[in-house]
């Protein structure tokens, strides 16, 4: 009998897993790194900032696909220009150069995970998709961990062309995983051009947006005529909610590997390890979380994932007042406390969009992760900004309070009426 791995995953999911150890993991470790050696806060700011932008692309290689039939070229083209981006970046300097390299790295990845979501919806009965995309993400967090441990590797070394060449390196795997990207897929036949909603919480960390699953979500922002009767004002309270908790946690994910150095004398390759260690430990927690919101409510989960991280950023912002020259180990397991809260916010959120839109739920999640993108590109910008002006201890105190505003606004929120019904009392 064959296993569910070979049941539900196709030989390009490999390829594609590639994205993920580039985009999720040597891009946002590496980069800030490099850019810090002859570079301000701010720019590091910038540059990221742009990077989450490249996700905002999603509905434009959604239309293309569906109207020329263009699926294998954008999934390998996608990767390539991704891969030849980031190789590009590695021997750039200048704040414009990085930042229109990073824009196309990530669109890169947005056009492969744009299409990557397709294969799946556009080639296997709907039945079939919750298991196929599961495994897909699972072979894009696979790779996202692999991107960490060799950005630990890399960052071991205290070079800065070290680090570029460690991320010219990744660059060019991606690129040679264009090859396998075009032979190993097909053209989807032509499917309805409705095509119904995808409820899947994602499995990546909060930030990144171009995973296959918000990458399908965004597709369906095509249809923007529709999106005048979802902004009921318990749905837009709730998205209020989700960006201003999005866009705290990139404050701090936007400069993670220099603010863990900077402030806690905690080395990049250590940190890496942290990351990895929680983007791992991430992948275990999403079917638990799914158990505890139908046990204490979607809602209730959701304010519970707030609470923790609002904690984590304001004893991380606690223990720079007293730092001395020894490392802060503490600042480690406050991290991956930090990466732990998303699957309860994760699965919380996504169930409780879905809920709370008056109508079309998948574009109504395409909303959620478009606009989540835009706030990622902001609290980039505001982190290296207030990083620049009072110094990296306003990372984590800026993080605490907007996290604590939102936790705030969600106190107005309703639950849904089955998860009203079905809480214990």
């Amino acid at each position: 009998m064959r296993t569910s791995l070979h049941t539900w995953s196709e030989s390009w999911y490999s390829a594609y897993g590639l994205t993920g150890m580039i985009k999720s993991a040597l891009a946002l470790m590496l980069v800030p790194l490099i850019i810090r050696h002859s570079g301000s806060a701010t720019e590091i700011g910038v540059v990221v900032g742009a990077f989450y932008l490249g996700g905002l692309t999603a509905p434009l290689w959604g239309e293309l696909a569906d109207r020329y039939r263009l699926h294998r070229l954008l999934f390998a083209g996608g990767m390539a220009l991704s891969g030849l981006a980031l190789t590009f970046f590695a021997g750039a300097e200048g704040v414009l150069l990085w930042a229109l390299s990073m824009f196309l790295a990530n669109t890169g990845a947005t056009m492969a995970s744009t299409m990557a979501s397709l294969f799946v919806v556009q080639m296997h009965p709907q039945d079939e998709w919750t298991e196929r995309i599961g495994w897909l993400q699972t072979f894009y967090g696979g790779g996202q961990v692999l991107g960490l441990l060799l950005a630990a590797a890399v960052t071991a070394r205290t070079s800065v062309d070290d680090y570029r060449l460690g991320l010219a390196a990744g660059g060019l795997i991606v690129l040679a995983g264009a090859i396998p990207g075009w032979l190993r897929t097909r053209t989807p036949p032509e499917n309805e051009r409705d095509r119904p909603s995808l409820v899947v919480a994602p499995r990546s960390l909060d930030h990144d947006s171009g995973a296959p699953v918000h990458s399908y979500y965004l597709t369906h922002l095509a249809g923007r005529r529709a999106l005048g009767g979802l902004f009921t004002p318990q749905f837009a309270l709730l998205l209020l909610v989700l960006l201003l908790a999005s866009g705290a946690v990139v404050m701090f994910y936007a400069l993670y590997p220099v603010v863990m150095d900077e402030l806690y004398g905690v080395k990049p390759s250590l940190t890496s390890l942290a990351y990895a260690f929680a983007a791992t430990l991430n992948l275990t927690l999403y079917a638990p979380a799914g158990v505890w919101s139908n046990r204490f409510g979607q809602l209730r989960l959701l304010r519970i994932g707030l609470v923790v991280r609002s904690i984590s950023f304001g004893l991380l912002f606690l223990i720079t007042l007293d730092h001395g020259a020894d490392p802060d180990w503490l600042a480690l397991p406050l991290f991956v406390m930090i990466s732990l809260a998303f699957p309860l916010i994760s699965v919380a959120s996504t169930a409780l969009t879905a809920a709370l839109a008056p109508a079309g739920r998948g574009r109504a999640l395409g909303l959620n992760n478009s606009a989540t993108a835009a706030a990622s590109a902001v609290g980039s910008v505001a982190s290296g900004l207030l990083a620049d002006k009072f110094g990296f201890a306003a990372v984590p105190l800026a993080a605490g309070v907007v996290l604590l505003a939102a936790l705030t606004l969600s106190v107005w929120l309703q639950a849904p009426a089955t998860q009203r019904r079905s809480v214990p009392a």
